[in-house]
């Protein structure tokens, strides 16, 4: 009986300490930003919208593509309509906007989006996952967004050269938008920032890094204080840090410390840290006899601690370096490995780059006419 007793007790005891962790675990891993939770009425769609806006910046993207009124388009790969919300005020009640994509989910939240706001031009449509579905063969569009799915399209090529012919002839546009696969950091981190006087406070606090900048970095990083940081301390900071990109003995003294990093991108590092150690470069001190794809997979490391020894979970994107901390890049593993090179394929398909927008920090954004 006494046996009985103690394992109800100890069944009780389990109980409530899983209650308890319930309660306890979602706003401590929140703060830690390691698996944010929504705020009260916000859903997880909500919130993944929200970073995107922050990041990618839709007015900004609208205003470039000046969708015209009552004009037709397609936004290819819509998802919960971070940007078919705005392209289908832009061309108005007289215009259309088709929105595809695979996930009826996100499919049905658009609609819901829809009807709150009473836009009745919006269209959504969901295609199969693979190849060019038989939708997209059926009608003509002025405009064709494609944003953040091009590493998703398996034959690049044979996708978008069956696209052409619907893409209005003449006027008609495509517009490809995706991650910036360059490593390197540029003035447009610190604009998106706005308030980089705290990545500045941050970096000060990074002897690893520090040590390794110029003396003109290192005296203009210690005389400014919390507020927005000129622009000739920026670049001058920037050129120091794409130096250390190629910095060998970078990752060797992370470890010989033992600084933390952020777990959400172990993986990548270790195919990464992989690509090095069978090449023999972290026992290097220079990186002048890199093969391609070692100095490729370099770049790519140092820029990882370099953005989370700033980041550090503390600071709200301190100096705008998540640019390789987005939540939705599954094939970036593959992108970096292949090193696909986009305006190569859409010439291949048979477009024209028009020019190429140096609008958005973190993504490339491309303009492409067909060519006939």
């Amino acid at each position: 009986m006494r046996s009985m007793r103690s394992k109800t007790r100890v069944a009780v005891l389990a109980i409530v300490a899983v209650l308890i962790g319930l309660a306890v675990l979602p706003p401590i891993l929140n703060r830690l930003q390691l698996f944010p939770v929504p705020p009260p009425g916000q859903s997880a769609e909500d919130q993944l919208s929200l970073q995107r806006q922050k990041f990618m910046s839709p007015a900004t993207v609208i205003q470039i593509l000046n969708p015209q009124p009552a004009t037709t388009v397609l936004d290819l790969g819509a998802g919960y309509g971070l940007f078919t919300i705005p392209l289908a005020q832009a061309v108005g009640e007289n215009g259309t906007v088709f929105a595809t994509d695979i996930d009826p989910q996100a499919l049905a939240s658009l609609s819901e989006q829809a009807h709150r706001l009473e836009l009745k031009n919006i269209v959504p449509v969901q295609v199969r996952a693979e190849g060019l579905d038989d939708f997209y063969r059926q009608h003509t569009f002025d405009t064709i967004l494609v944003l953040d799915v091009i590493p998703l399209i398996r034959e690049l090529e044979v996708f978008f050269g069956q696209l052409r012919s619907s893409l209005r002839e003449g006027t008609g546009r495509l517009w490809v938008i995706d991650l910036r696969l360059d490593p390197d950091f540029t003035m447009l981190e610190f604009e998106a920032l706005g308030d980089t006087g705290n990545g500045t406070l941050r970096l000060r606090s990074q002897p690893i890094i520090v040590q390794r900048l110029s003396e003109g970095s290192r005296q203009a990083i210690s005389s400014l204080t919390a507020g927005n940081i000129p622009e000739s301390p920026q670049k001058l900071v920037i050129d120091d840090l794409n130096r250390l990109l190629e910095d060998p003995t970078l990752w060797p003294e992370i470890r010989a410390r033992s600084l933390p990093l952020n777990h959400r991108e172990g993986r990548l590092r270790k195919y990464l840290l992989h690509t090095l150690d069978r090449e023999g470069v972290l026992g290097k001190e220079t990186a002048t006899t890199l093969s391609p794809k070692a100095r490729t997979a370099l770049r790519f490391l140092n820029r990882l601690i370099i953005q989370d020894l700033l980041n550090n979970y503390q600071w709200e994107k301190a100096f705008g370096l998540d640019k390789l901390t987005w939540p939705q890049m599954i094939p970036l593993l593959r992108q970096i490995e292949v090193g696909h090179d986009y305006p190569v394929g859409f010439s291949k398909a048979g477009y024209e780059l028009v020019q190429e927008h140096a609008a958005l920090p973190y993504h490339r954004f491309w303009e492409y006419k067909v060519v006939r």
